[in-house]
């Protein structure tokens, strides 16, 4: 591996011209003002041996958002490319747009209000897919950032997924990798069909369906920043939200893993779906009851059908007695 005594010279300069990049870095932003320039300025600021390109897609923010930005563009134009849609599409369909123009063998990723921290995080994942042909992505440490209070909280991934190595099927447990700390092999990357890009999650499903072609590296140095603040996609959606977006994963996965795959996915998936009935239930909806009960047993029919007679027991069991 690299390290940053190794990342030197004129080549490490942001002067380089991208015309053959081997990184693209792609960043959305939407209402980023306060924090777009730290995000730039962490991209600008690697130290590399080969030419990157900044891709940034501007999702029609209604602030000063890409006021910034174009002030970035114009000195760093060798390095930047801007790539607004007409309209907002929402931070999928937005990334959807940016994946189109990439050049590079490899994919990097930073959201407009995250930032890198290491001036040679993009040398050193490179230099590790480089050296590690057998793995499909990698990605590194990363440090929880409170914006309300100014201080690091916690760090990510948990221990157990500090493994130089893991599996794909682990993603099934919970999604172990943050978007800003995430590099793809571009040739890893699927065709991703219009379901994909109707999703409330684009992060989770895109590193499941990339792991399928090997595995998943780790670099045990913590190198970005994910903002924790009131204005992120995610955290500003309700619980039962959230709930929706991963249940709608996990029904898109379902799609993209042949028949004897499924199962454990069917399973994930059957998963949210109780959970949504519950909430249905402490809720004391009816139509809300019926109708996810629907929606589960449409899957379970479809997906998992042995499994028809413990979901009715499951079902029946939290009407009767519902979850706290």
């Amino acid at each position: 591996m690299a390290d940053a005594n190794q990342a030197k010279s004129n080549d490490a300069s942001v002067g380089l011209n991208p015309r053959h990049p081997r990184v693209s870095v792609i960043m959305i932003t939407y209402k980023h003002e306060e924090f777009v320039a730290q995000a730039i300025d962490g991209v600008l600021s690697q130290q590399t041996r080969f030419a990157f390109e900044l891709i940034i897609g501007d999702d029609a923010s209604p602030d000063r958002t890409r006021e910034v930005i174009q002030g970035y563009a114009d000195k760093h134009s060798d390095v930047i490319r801007l790539n607004y849609p007409l309209n907002n599409l929402g931070a999928i369909r937005n990334f959807a747009t940016q994946i189109d123009e990439v050049r590079g063998e490899y994919i990097a990723f930073c959201e407009g209000d995250d930032w890198w921290t290491d001036p040679y995080k993009l040398q050193l994942q490179v230099d590790f897919l480089d050296s590690n042909i057998d793995c499909a992505l990698c990605h590194h440490r990363v440090s929880y950032f409170d914006n309300d209070m100014k201080k690091v909280v916690c760090q990510f991934p948990a221990d157990e997924f500090r493994e130089d190595r893991l599996s794909g099927d682990l993603l099934i447990r919970q999604n172990f990798i943050q978007t800003c700390a995430l590099m793809v092999r571009r040739s890893a990357l699927p065709h991703l069909p219009n379901t994909f890009w109707k999703l409330k999650l684009g992060d989770w499903p895109l590193c499941v369906l990339v792991a399928r072609q090997g595995l998943i590296g780790y670099l045990d140095r913590d190198m970005s920043m994910f903002r924790l603040h009131g204005g992120g996609t995610w955290s500003t959606r309700s619980a039962e939200q959230r709930n929706q977006a991963v249940t709608d994963m996990g029904k898109f996965l379902l799609t993209q893993f042949d028949a004897a795959d499924r199962k454990a996915w069917a399973i994930f998936t059957l998963n949210f779906h109780a959970a949504a009935v519950g909430h249905a239930v402490r809720e004391r909806s009816i139509l809300g009851v019926l109708r996810e009960s629907m929606r589960l047993f449409q899957t379970c029919f479809r997906y998992y059908p042995k499994a028809i007679p413990y979901n009715i027991y499951r079902m029946a069991k939290t009407i009767v007695r519902p979850p706290k």
